[in-house]
């Protein structure tokens, strides 16, 4: 059997990136690349998608975003608005048991070995889809776990949700509540200051890049933007999903913190997860696992808590790099 080779897959060729995306148990839309370039672009970072060949086969690889910092070298899947990326593997009919295990293996040991040699310092944040980052870990690389809920779509439309979720959809029902699909980039954004300033927070991320995205989403038809409105046609809430062959997530929302007692956002999802169900989708990424206050709201709906890797491996040089800046950014805290 042939050596395997890793290099980089040439913007020709991302139609064959996104049929292992499809594909592979692992990819997710934001793996994707038109969703990764465009994050890159609108972020201002290089961006790079590796390939696992062997000979003419492309049988894996990983997309990452290169951060543009002197001398030192980084790489991450890590970005605005995109919960996790990292590798991705083509499934192979014809290889079993054991030998499945270690085709997977080598895939990503070759990927690693790759990564290690061209970078001082790699930061990925591995889909649900990756269960086993053993590769990574026996290899020295250090590993983090964080968790996402997925909600069975088919338990969280029917008639058994929790007696909190039907009282709040009475209430919506009783002021009038109504909810369309309409794409408008002017009013999320609007919305999405309002949710962060009412926090006396500043958004995480500026209104281009919201509305690049946004775009991306409409125009390639990666996602739907829903709102939910009053009778007087005010936008109480709404809420941008994206979607893959497997799953529904859902990526932002946003409200007006004046209309909240509402319970807009209750009928809203509810009727979200009716329309996903309705359409085949069988799961639905909540992405709320590692935040308390949204773990609590959405345990009403009985989701499933679910596991996500992250690997890391830093240069010795970029480790001394990383020890001096945070001197200096304490030095400088301390003065001013």
């Amino acid at each position: 059997m042939s050596e395997l080779e890793v290099c980089e897959i040439p913007p020709e060729d991302y139609t064959r990136w996104d049929d292992v995306v499809k594909e592979s148990v692992e990819g997710t839309v934001f793996h994707l690349s038109d969703w990764v370039t465009t994050v890159g672009g609108l972020t201002g970072r290089r961006t790079t998608i590796l390939g696992v060949y062997r000979q003419d086969d492309l049988l894996g690889g990983c997309a990452l975003y290169v951060r543009p910092f002197p001398v030192l070298s980084l790489a991450t899947t890590d970005a605005s608005m995109t919960p996790f990326g990292g590798v991705c593997i083509l499934p192979s009919e014809s290889i079993k048991g054991k030998k499945q295990l270690l085709h997977r293996h080598s895939i990503m040991g070759a990927l690693r070995d790759h990564l290690a040699a061209h970078f001082d310092a790699v930061h990925l944040t591995n889909s649900p889809g990756l269960v086993d980052i053993r590769p990574f870990t026996w290899d020295g690389w250090k590993s983090n776990v964080l968790f996402t809920n997925y909600l069975v779509l088919k338990d969280a439309v029917a008639d058994a949700t929790s007696r909190t979720v039907r009282n709040a959809l009475k209430r919506a029902a009783k002021n009038g509540i109504s909810a369309e699909k309409k794409i408008d980039s002017g009013a999320y954004n609007d919305l999405f200051r309002r949710t962060f300033q009412r926090q006396d927070l500043a958004p995480p991320v500026p209104e281009k890049f919201l509305n690049g995205m946004i775009s991306l989403i409409g125009s390639r038809k990666l996602g739907e933007m829903w709102c939910a409105k009053t009778p007087s046609g005010e936008i109480a809430t709404s809420t941008i999903v994206v979607w893959d062959r497997r799953h529904a997530h859902a990526w932002s929302a946003a409200a007006d913190p004046e209309l909240r007692e509402t319970e807009a956002h209750t009928y809203l999802f509810t009727e979200i997860c009716k329309d996903l169900q309705s359409r085949g989708f069988e799961g639905f990424n909540l992405q709320t696992g590692n935040t308390p206050r949204l773990t609590a709201f959405y345990a009403s709906y009985n989701p499933v808590l679910t596991p996500y890797y992250q690997v890391a491996k830093i240069a010795p040089r970029a480790r001394a790099a990383y020890a001096a800046k945070n001197t200096i950014d304490t030095f400088i805290g301390r003065r001013w």
